[in-house]
């Protein structure tokens, strides 16, 4: 049994460890994040091109009422 717990024990870390280093590369690389002005605008819409909600209302000026007006702008 305490041979079980010290191998869990060992694979753990290692996990832990790869995991962390890769996400510490990943985030160094700068993709870890989305640009603020994806963020805004809403992250279906910036990266698929359509609401993931149905409910979300469009409005008249065919930019959905949830979007930042900076943005807003450049979508018309």
């Amino acid at each position: 049994m305490i041979a079980q717990i010290v191998g869990s024990a060992i694979i753990t870390g290692a996990t832990l460890t790869a995991g962390f280093a890769l996400m510490y590369a990943v985030n160094a690389t700068g993709h870890l994040r989305v640009s603020k002005e994806k963020e805004l605008y809403g992250l279906d819409l910036a990266e698929h091109g359509i609401s993931a909600y149905p409910e979300y209302v469009i409005t008249s000026s065919g930019s959905p009422t949830g979007m930042a007006p900076e943005m807003a702008s450049k979508a018309a």
